[in-house]
């Protein structure tokens, strides 16, 4: 029988040496769990600038409070560019504990699997909210983060809820010999006209997925199926929608703004267009600007316009906080954050530094919200319209179903018909919500059988030369 060379003491007693000192570092350098270290959260986010300020202004509170957590904010980029950074990370195993994120985002990470359902948290007896503290939470919030097609689950919390709002300069309204805002889609084309007369322009559009599902609920439309399978959009109530966007352009009373820009803002801010329609967000960066600039523009914000004969009625938007399944210290750490930032003072400060809505009722009757509301007018607009905010779906597919909304939305500006529009929608969604089933077909499968045969052959070979046997 061969044997290796012989090892003497000493090189016996070095190689123990040597290998207590890798175990040493070993030691030191992992990452401990162990009593008196503090559980990192990772939360990519896309709030920028004066949004970013005030989000780590609420997460240093957070991380000050505690000595167990250390919440790590990570700006990523807009919201499609932080979509597309979670897919590779999703494929890696290397997602961060939080992310912010549409519903419609939210589905696909869910499909992967990757997403821990806050259910559990949520109605915890020891770590979850009371029933009186989830009752606080505006309903309409909490109904958007449930899934229907995963079981009903709370896969995504409400972190950054807004509401689609139209944004209207009144200096410029009273010119054209009006005193109020618009009501109905009519009333809003006519004043567009009005306006037009005195050389203005009448609305400074932005093109975007959501104003157009927005309009479709203003004209009593769904924009999807009860089962959540079918799109609406070749409904009368989206041609309403597109149509109207065609008469305005078409009669030269909106313009589109370039793509990625706030020129709409400015705009509205500087009296050279009527209205602009958005976030309940844009409402601070408006007063901002005329304060920027030095001006004294009466300018207010209402609810969108809505199709005669119908109800009130916006688009609730804006992302929630998804939880990724990473550990059990690490989630559990993640939802004492996500408590921390919807607690009434922290919801509260948030909504009036940003003009995202409160989470919590309670946050609304604080003494310094009430103080807030009571500043401007405009402050309170968001609340006051909430009662008439719609969700928009939650389905995997959304996101591109999005997307092809804004391409429809472009097509319309770009002067193509809205029906031959509303068509092509129609059938790009239907497609991208029931995608057709690949099965393979015979000779696909003779052929994954084949080399199945030849790796059990090869296989078998192989291990008859080292002297094994091929098992079934």
């Amino acid at each position: 029988m061969m044997t290796g060379p012989r090892i003497n003491a000493d090189e016996r007693r070095y190689f123990r040496s040597v290998c207590a000192l890798i175990l040493l570092w070993m030691l030191i350098a992992a990452p401990s769990s162990g009593a008196g270290e503090r559980i990192e959260v990772a939360i990519w986010h896309s709030q920028s600038m004066e949004k970013r300020d005030a989000f780590r202004e609420i997460v240093d509170a957070f991380n000050d409070s505690r000595g167990d957590i250390f919440v790590k904010e990570i700006y990523i980029g807009p919201y499609t560019q932080l979509y597309q950074k979670l897919a590779p990370a999703i494929r890696a195993g290397r997602t961060p504990a939080l992310a912010v994120a549409y519903e419609s985002m939210v589905s696909s990470f869910a499909r992967a699997g990757v997403v821990a359902a806050f259910d559990d948290y949520l109605y915890d007896p020891r770590i979850g909210l009371s029933k009186e503290s989830r009752e606080d939470i505006f309903s309409v919030f909490l109904e958007t983060n449930r899934y229907p097609r995963f079981g009903n689950r709370m896969l995504s919390f409400p972190f950054t809820k807004s509401i689609l709002m139209m944004y209207y300069n009144l200096d410029l309204l009273r010119a054209a010999g009006h005193d109020r805002a618009p009501e109905t889609w009519d009333e809003f084309t006519e004043m567009c006209r009005d306006v037009k007369k005195l050389g203005r322009e009448g609305y400074a559009l932005s093109v975007d997925p959501s104003t157009v599902d927005g309009m479709v609920f203003s004209f009593g439309g769904e924009v999807i199926s009860a089962d959540h399978k079918r799109p609406l959009f070749d409904q009368p109530e989206a041609l309403a929608a597109l149509k109207t966007i065609e008469t305005l352009i078409g009669e030269g009373l909106a313009y589109r703004i370039p793509h990625g820009t706030y020129h709409d803002r400015e705009a509205v801010v500087a009296g050279r267009a009527a209205f602009l329609i958005r976030s309940s967000t844009t409402g601070p960066y408006l007063a901002r600007n005329i304060r920027k600039l030095g001006l004294k523009t009466d300018w207010d914000m209402a609810v969108i316009p809505h199709g005669r004969g119908c109800k009130r009625s916006t688009v609730l938007f804006g992302a929630n906080i998804c939880m990724f399944k990473t550990s059990p210290e690490v989630q559990r750490a993640a939802w004492e954050f996500v408590k921390f930032f919807i607690s009434p003072e922290a919801t509260a400060k948030w909504s009036m530094a940003t003009g995202y809505l409160p989470v919590r009722k309670s946050a609304t009757k604080l003494p310094q919200m009430q103080a807030f509301y009571a500043k401007a007018r405009q402050n309170r607009r968001a609340l006051e319209a909430l009662q008439y905010a719609r969700r928009e779906p939650n389905v995997s597919g959304w996101q591109d179903v999005r997307r092809a909304l804004a391409s429809a939305e472009a097509a319309v500006c770009q002067g193509e018909p809205a029906e031959k529009v509303a068509r092509k929608l129609q059938r790009e969604a239907e497609a991208i919500l029931n995608p057709p089933e690949h099965k393979p077909t015979d000779a696909g499968f003779l052929a994954g059988l084949a080399i199945i045969a030849a790796m059990f052959v090869g296989g078998g070979y192989w291990l008859a030369r080292r002297g094994g046997t091929a098992e079934a």
